[in-house]
């Protein structure tokens, strides 16, 4: 291979004579390669390099361009409407949500569904951020709330379940003392019949003896030239009260008084009720309704009475019950007059408050047996008297 090429080309570059071959000589390139490898290498780096950021900066200016063109909104070939959300550019992703963000997204939901009814969550009102430690300490309030409701409602349950059972013994209890109550009734039917007797042939007495002295105070009244029809004293074991026309007179002091529970009514009692309840102050007077003889034999009625409990005889082969009194006033076979205070209102006996419990039994039936009463209401109606 000749080397006179090659020795023109460096003969040239000292003497610094820039001339361009007519036809490159692969010999001397090939040449030129093999003796200066490394300039070649340098050369071809630096070029690559410049070629790169001319790419860089020409791709940067058409973003750059682009962008600033996708900023702007040709308002004369677009419709727009200033009120409302501009579509025509891109909107970013949300961000998603932090563990704070989440946290309270889940409070609100808590508190949505709760209602806030038990209070807990809110703590969280018109608060915009919390802490996690703050939620879940609210969350736990909320919880706990949630669990004391559902265990009161467990409780209520089985309350009910006690009282219900509760009820059901003392009704059965109720009935075995009833029974046993009517069984002693039954074993003085006979002596109570007999007090009856007594008690009519005295009230007899008492009414002919009125009688006699209304008879002898008019002719007194007549024989000292005095209208017959002057008012005479009453007698001193008459106590005025309010005594209606037919002679009866209310059981307590009017306005002293309120109406409970009533004969014949179904309730917490063995059976049926089997008289007329008049709730009052204790100590309030109690009044014998109508003429009568007082006794205290109800064939074991004080059980359920109590031991003061009064019974009183009447002309018309009735007889009036007055139950539950604190004490009487008046003795065994003492004659009393309608509107006649008899005792006071208690509370003895079986009973969950303070009233009079009066019964009326009719002719023919043994005061103490309760199931053979009648309305007093309706006895008392027949006096003309009201409650």
């Amino acid at each position: 291979m000749s080397h006179t090429p090659f020795r023109r080309v460096r003969a040239k570059r000292v003497l610094e004579v820039d001339e361009t071959p007519d036809e490159l000589d692969f010999d001397s390139v090939l040449d030129t390669a093999e003796q200066e490898p490394e300039k070649g290498v340098l050369k071809r780096s630096i070029a690559a390099l410049a070629v790169s950021a001319l790419a860089v900066v020409t791709v940067g200016g058409v973003v750059a361009a682009s962008s600033a063109h996708s900023e702007r909104v040709d308002t004369a070939t677009v419709s727009t409407d200033k009120n409302s959300k501009d579509v025509t550019r891109a909107v970013a992703a949300p961000d998603p949500l932090t563990m704070e963000q989440q946290v309270q997204s889940q409070v609100a939901q808590a508190r949505r569904v709760q209602g806030q009814s038990n209070g807990t969550l809110a703590a969280f009102a018109g608060r915009g951020t919390i802490s996690r430690n703050a939620a879940r300490t609210e969350l736990s309030k909320a919880v706990a709330a949630e669990g004391a409701v559902e265990r009161q409602a467990t409780l209520d349950e089985v309350n009910d379940t006690v009282v219900e059972e509760a009820a059901g013994a003392a009704a059965e209890n109720r009935t075995d003392q009833i029974e046993a109550d009517l069984k002693r009734v039954k074993a003085e039917a006979g002596r109570i019949a007999e007090e009856k007797k007594k008690a009519e042939a005295k009230l007899k007495k008492a009414a002919d003896k009125a009688a006699s002295d209304k008879k002898s105070a008019a002719d007194k009244t007549a024989s000292a030239d005095r209208p017959a029809d002057a008012p005479t004293e009453a007698p001193m074991d008459a106590i005025p009260g309010a005594v209606s026309g037919g002679g009866g007179s209310t059981p307590l002091p009017a306005g002293k008084y309120s109406v409970g529970a009533s004969w014949g009514q179904y309730g917490s009692w063995s059976r049926w009720h089997t008289g007329q309840d008049f709730p009052a102050a204790v100590g309030t007077p109690i009044y014998a309704v109508a003429d009568g003889v007082a006794a205290t034999n109800c064939g074991g009625c004080q059980g359920w009475a109590g031991d003061s409990a009064l019974v009183l005889h009447h002309g018309n082969g009735g007889s009036t019950l007055y139950a539950h009194m604190s004490r009487y006033t008046v003795q065994p076979g003492q004659v009393v007059k309608a509107g006649q205070v008899v005792g006071y209102v208690g509370m003895k006996g079986r009973t969950f408050g303070p009233h009079l419990h009066f019964e009326y039994y009719p002719k023919g039936t043994t005061p103490g047996d309760v199931y053979s009463t009648s309305n007093p209401v309706t006895f008392l109606l027949t006096m003309g008297v009201h409650v």
